[in-house]
């Protein structure tokens, strides 16, 4: 199957297949009309432009579309209430290193109340962005090409998102320019991948909440959003 348009109808039955299956979200028409545009948007360029290692996948699709969802449907347990709440309040977002858009753009079509600010280093991929922010009908998304972490921030985001950024330690540091105090960082990692505690906290985080999950792409994957609150302003002394 490599027709990006049969490639997207299928993505986006399974994409409804598995929310359906969690029993944690409501499926929305629209947000499945988005998802099935961002799945023919990257099988037609996602070879081109080196977006993901299996662009025209339906089930490597699925698996990073239904992950990226994960901060929605981990908000509803007991331990993430702090996450639930920043969902409902926050007004903006920043998604680092943001890629083929996910989760950027997966979570800007499920919450379309939240602006977001996408930035992408490489101009491809910028473009790429770009291109699905426009099929997918967004309103609440902004793209940006900024090489990080060379850019200082001249405003402050409610919550920060990173998905298989290049390390982990250098995520810390970016997000510490771009969030306030009480804001949240999310990072989403493998349950085996190391989280650099000291360098978190460092940076001004603490860690308000470690949520584990697993998500179908052949077999189980397990995997885990780690919730962050920057809890103080760093001085350039620091």
């Amino acid at each position: 199957m490599s027709a990006p348009r049969a490639v997207a109808a299928e993505v986006r039955r399974r994409v409804e297949t598995r929310l359906e299956s969690l029993g944690a979200l409501t499926v929305e028409a629209a947000f499945l009309d988005r998802v099935e545009r961002f799945a023919e948007a990257l099988a037609l360029w996602g070879a081109k432009f080196n977006l993901t290692a299996e662009p025209t996948s339906p089930d490597a699709v699925a698996f990073h579309i239904i992950d990226s969802l994960a901060p929605l449907f981990l908000a509803r347990r007991p331990d993430a209430a702090l996450l639930a709440s920043a969902l409902e309040r926050g007004q903006t977002v920043l998604d680092l290193g943001s890629g083929a858009g996910m989760p950027g753009l997966i979570l800007a079509a499920a919450l379309e109340r939240l602006s977001f600010t996408l930035v992408e280093a490489r101009r491809k991929r910028a473009s790429f962005l770009s291109v699905a922010t426009t099929a997918m009908q967004l309103a609440n998304v902004r793209v940006e090409t900024v090489r990080l972490p060379s850019r200082m921030f001249m405003e402050r985001f409610d919550l920060v998102t990173a998905r298989a950024f290049d390390r982990v330690e250098n995520v810390y540091r970016i997000a510490a320019e771009a969030a306030s105090p009480g804001s949240l960082l999310l990072l989403y990692v493998s349950q085996a991948q190391p989280i650099a505690m000291a360098v978190a906290r460092a940076c001004g985080f603490e860690k308000a909440a470690e949520l584990a999950y697993e998500v179908e792409r052949k077999d189980r994957q397990r995997r885990k959003l780690v919730v962050w609150q920057k809890i103080k302003e760093l001085n350039s002394s620091e």
